[in-house]
């Protein structure tokens, strides 16, 4: 209709009809192409959205595994700490490091930190001494949409760079705690339990105090053996607090920019 519209004002020489005809298509096409856009827009929008939800559920189960995570450190913390000291064993290091130059990324502040004092062992608890001493939780992130984010390509949609930045962060330390367990924790803590093991200590058994000490004090492969988990534990202590902090930075972010 409009193209035979336009082919009789032509015939006619009516340019000014032609030219409103022509703003009239333009108008058109441009409308067009913006309400396709708003659409794109929109969908985006709400993909986006989903994506940061699903992330933030995910950080917030995450919140609770870090803090297992830190409660089994200190808890191992104070029982290796209780049997040295019964036993009179000076190797007690003060602090752990885990870098000897400053970071300027997310572990930054990290570098190195005190030993924290802990309670003894509960009485009732005593006869699990080696156990608490060595039993270590292992962190374990659930980070499927952060990952199903970054695989689909678009994080750009996320737009803003608070947001981009606090995620990138938050993930590095969950790698970085990831990879300490795989490449310190675990093999450790096997070295760990193999000592025990040839002592005729079993990993969850019980085991007479005053039998532990006694030994402890007369075998230094013993001692050092609970003085490394004692030290593993404040490294696993210091990356799995650091992340429940930025954990809940995090979580906090999402919520303010949720609609």
């Amino acid at each position: 209709m409009l193209l035979r519209r336009v082919i009789e004002h032509v015939r006619e020489q009516n340019w000014t009809a032609v030219g409103i005809d022509f703003v009239i298509v333009v108008a058109g096409v441009f409308v067009g192409i913006q309400v396709s856009n708003w659409n794109a827009a929109s969908v985006d929008r709400r993909l986006a959205q989903s994506y940061l939800t699903g992330i933030a559920d995910d950080v917030r189960s995450d919140i609770d595994e870090a803090r297992r995570t830190a409660d089994s450190a200190l808890a191992r913390i104070g029982a290796a700490a209780h049997v040295l000291r019964k036993a009179g064993v000076s190797i007690m290091a003060p602090a752990v490091e885990l870098a000897r130059v400053p970071d300027v990324g997310a572990l930054g502040g990290l570098e190195s930190s005190e030993i924290p004092e802990v309670d003894a062992p509960s009485a009732g608890q005593r006869d699990r001494l080696w156990s608490l001493a060595t039993v270590v939780y292992m962190y374990d992130a659930n980070r499927s949409a952060y990952d199903a984010l970054v695989s689909s390509g678009k994080i750009d949609l996320i737009g803003d760079p608070r947001i981009i930045r606090a995620l990138r962060e938050y993930y590095y330390l969950v790698n970085a705690l990831s990879a300490t367990q795989i490449r310190t924790v675990a093999p450790t803590r096997q070295k760990i339990i193999d000592v025990g093991i040839e002592r005729g200590y079993s990993h969850w058994g019980e085991v007479d105090e005053a039998r532990l000490i006694e030994q402890v004090k007369g075998d230094p492969a013993l001692a050092a053996a609970i003085a490394t988990s004692r030290e593993l534990a404040a490294v696993h202590f210091l990356l799995s607090a650091a992340l429940d902090q930025k954990a809940q930075e995090l979580v906090r972010l999402l919520e303010a920019e949720a609609p």
